[in-house]
């Protein structure tokens, strides 16, 4: 039987037509996946965190003294230096007065931070403060916030929340003011599985930093203490309490964290007049 040349060549050239289309498709559909670079995702967090701000300014009422607000700026931007996720990122403290006397906390991704003046009068210790600063940074690095905003524009019948990570602009037009922000069911009610985590993170985050993670616990005992204050139940606390515990048990004690320091003394009494 003699050997078909004509017919191999073409068989051959019709394989090969068919493995470019093929590559071709491939390299086209990760081009398409690679679309979102990091810097433009780092642009559209801040500019989306400048949004939520802008929401939240006129349902608050600022407290203002320099004195502690330059000891909550140093206390925060001494966390993010050991955290190396966001370290070079500067971070800017702000102590709001409690709405609906309920002690709660926000962490905004255009590295802002606002804390409860009636919880921060109630501290006692200096890792306490910086464990509510460590949470919020915590939300801010795992974008809880972002999934929150996520879930509510997919309420808003949009066909595919996925958008929300390069489409920000058209996102803001549809009817925002509709978002619940400071609602108890709001996009700053996170889930049970996300504060867990964001505990987890918390204790890292006050380790690296020096400071006696600890603080954690005792803050949430506070919880504890003031239900009536607190935005979690008791359950939740405890759960607190029990995920910190654990991962506190992860790491090597430390030789001298920090709970009080002199600094922290002098100026607690500024803080407890808030």
């Amino acid at each position: 039987m003699r050997f078909n040349w004509q017919n191999y060549l073409k068989g051959f050239l019709s394989s090969s037509i068919l493995m470019v289309s093929v590559f071709g498709l491939s390299c086209a559909s990760q081009t398409s996946i690679q679309s979102v670079t990091q810097g433009e995702r780092v642009k559209w967090n801040r500019s989306f965190g400048d949004e939520v701000a802008q929401q939240l300014r006129p349902r608050f009422k600022f407290k203002q003294d320099i004195e502690v607000s330059a000891f909550l700026k140093n206390m925060a931007r001494k966390l993010v230096e050991f955290t190396p996720e966001i370290a070079g990122s500067v971070y800017s403290v702000l102590i709001v007065r409690d709405r609906d006397l309920k002690w709660r906390n926000f962490g905004i991704p255009n590295q802002s931070i606002y804390l409860s003046n009636g919880l921060l009068r109630e501290l006692d210790f200096e890792n306490e403060v910086a464990a509510i600063l460590a949470i919020q940074l915590a939300h801010i690095m795992n974008k809880n916030l972002q999934a929150q905003f996520a879930r509510a524009v997919k309420k808003q019948n949009i066909a595919d929340s996925s958008i929300i990570d390069t489409h920000l602009d058209s996102l803001w037009s549809l009817k925002n003011k509709e978002i619940d922000y400071l609602d108890p069911k709001g996009i700053f009610c996170f889930s049970e599985k996300s504060e867990l985590i964001a505990v987890q993170t918390a204790v890292g985050i006050l380790y690296r930093a020096g400071y006696d993670s600890r603080g954690l616990i005792s803050l949430f005992d506070r919880y504890n203490n003031r239900l009536d204050r607190s935005p979690y139940n008791k359950k939740e606390i405890d759960d607190f309490i029990e995920q910190a515990r654990r991962e506190i048990a992860v790491y090597a004690p430390l030789r001298n964290p920090i709970v009080r320091t002199q600094k922290f003394l002098l100026i607690q009494k500024r803080i407890k007049n808030l």
